[in-house]
């Protein structure tokens, strides 16, 4: 036994080889051999176990790490590109908001130029009905004058030419009644006659002049109304899409916070991952350094309490008496 202790530098062996010498009872050495040998496979056991456990779990360690990794990237390109977007959104936005304010400016300086044609219009129209309206007073007075005078009021003039007729040179020869009244005055009935004429002419023309101008008003007006309505029409469809673009930029926004918090988390469990890593580095770390040397060193102990065993067995049964004896 002390030959076999030096041969497999066991010192269980060395210590039954004492065993036996003092008690000299096989039975007890190889029950105790029985047991070292017991005691051996379960550590082995537990060994392998503990082993194929560290290398497992550090396999999975590692691949939830790329895991995480690869999830923790995706996030983040997933917010950059949502990111990109919602700058894109923005100055969409921006633009049609930037349109709205034109369209809005726009009709203001239209309505501004609206108003003052309009003014003028009116003022225009108010003019020409005082003249109007005064032409009338003085032809009433002129007639009034000439009948309450005896003049009649015959038409003896000629005109000078067939020209079209020019509101500054009248189209009647005779020149306009002189101021000064006298016993014959009753004679000048050709040119009494041709002012009240002229100013009928240019009432006439001051009546054909309003209504001239209500005309071209009024296209003004439809005119006026019509771009207007376009111009409202184009800022009721900004509007409309910038209330949809906003809606689109509030869901991207909310996608990029929900991503984020979601990438967040998966750096938290990165980091836990990293941190277990560590502590199975440390954990296992004798598997890397002593797996090997303790199944070595426990197959050199586990044969030499073999041979033992078989060779304590051999000399109980008789097989060694000869040489023992």
């Amino acid at each position: 036994m002390q030959s076999l202790a030096g041969k497999y530098k066991n010192l269980a062996l060395a210590r039954l080889a004492v065993s036996i010498k003092s008690t000299g009872h096989f039975d007890k050495v190889i029950e105790s051999i029985d047991t070292m040998i017991t005691v051996l496979r379960e550590e082995e056991t537990q060994d392998v176990e503990q082993r194929d456990r560290c290398e497992g779990d550090l396999n999975y360690n590692k691949n939830t790490q790329e895991d995480l990794t690869h999830k923790i990237d995706r996030h983040n390109k997933s917010i950059a590109r949502s990111e990109t977007e919602a700058e894109k959104l923005g100055e969409k936005i921006t633009k049609i908001e930037e349109q709205i304010n034109a369209s809005k400016e726009e009709i203001v300086t239209i309505t501004g130029m609206r108003n003052k044609d309009r003014a003028e219009f009116i003022q225009a129209v108010k003019d020409d009905a005082n003249a109007v309206e005064l032409i009338e007073q003085a032809i009433v007075k002129l007639k009034e004058f000439y009948t309450n005078n005896g003049i009649p009021l015959e038409l003896a003039q000629q005109k000078k030419s067939p020209a079209v007729h020019n509101k500054s040179e009248p189209e009647y020869s005779d020149a306009p009644p002189e101021t000064t009244f006298g016993d014959d005055y009753k004679g000048k009935n050709t040119q009494s006659h041709g002012i009240i004429s002229i100013l009928e002419m240019i009432k006439e023309d001051l009546e054909k002049e309003t209504q001239v101008a209500r005309e071209e008003d009024g296209k003004a007006q439809v005119a006026f109304e019509t771009e207007k309505g376009n111009l409202i029409k184009m800022i009721q469809a900004g509007e409309a899409t910038k209330a949809a673009t906003e809606s689109q930029l509030a869901d991207l926004k909310q996608k990029i916070v929900d991503e984020t918090e979601e990438r967040d988390m998966t750096q938290t469990d990165l980091v836990a991952a990293e941190e277990k890593a560590a502590a199975l580095d440390l954990d296992c770390d004798w598997v890397k350094t002593n797996f090997e040397s303790r199944r070595d060193k426990r197959k050199v102990e586990l044969a030499g309490l073999e041979e033992a065993k078989n060779y304590l067995a051999g000399v109980e049964n008789g097989d060694e008496l000869a040489e023992f004896a």
